[in-house]
């Protein structure tokens, strides 16, 4: 959509199913032209018209569910701790993981990739290529990370909210709910 009220559907036929299965998109991003739809399948594009299916390093209908992009690069996260990386969009490398768990979701901010997960998992990289742990001091799965008001934020099971300065020393957030919580909007 050009000013968001108005939308033209993009069928993709590549998602329409294989082997009877539904194919998910659970991430999008863009990087310079190039638009990744992240899922069951890495998909790119220039146009949103033609797609083209990238390998995505995490076996057949294995789940990427989020991805991000920063000025160079392109990550996507997800079931066991995957992480896929590209400069291009094209080019897909898989990075060396610190985790099993499932990554819900990554962000990037200020020069610096995030990614939350199942059990708590936090992990942070400047290239997306290197992975570190930052502690989160809790065990509740992260369901979201997000760029808030210059800091990040990231929230899950039973209310939990966290939220970082510098992606590396994380903070425990009293959100007042013991709900899911599947992601933060600020207006």
């Amino acid at each position: 959509s050009p000013d968001l009220a108005t939308w033209t559907p993009r069928p993709i036929p590549m998602l329409t199913s294989v082997s009877g299965a539904l194919l998910a998109v659970n991430g999008v991003a863009h990087l310079n032209g190039t638009w990744l739809l992240s899922g069951t399948l890495l998909l790119t594009s220039t146009d949103l018209t033609n797609w083209t299916s990238r390998t995505s390093y995490v076996g057949d209908l294995a789940q990427l569910n989020a991805a991000a992009a920063a000025t160079n690069s392109l990550v996507a996260v997800g079931a066991s701790g995957v992480i896929v990386r590209s400069g291009d969009g094209a080019n897909w490398t898989q990075p060396v993981s610190p985790t099993g768990n499932a990554l819900n979701d990554v962000v990037h901010h200020n020069g610096l990739y995030v990614a939350a997960g199942a059990s708590g998992t936090l992990l942070r990289s400047s290239d997306g290529n290197s992975w570190l742990t930052s502690p989160s001091g809790t065990t509740d799965g992260l369901n979201f990370v997000s760029r808030v008001c210059n800091e990040f934020v990231a929230g899950g099971a039973a209310g939990t909210m966290l939220r970082s300065t510098d992606g590396t020393t994380w903070a425990t957030v009293a959100s007042g709910l013991a709900h899911v919580l599947n992601s933060i909007a600020v207006g």
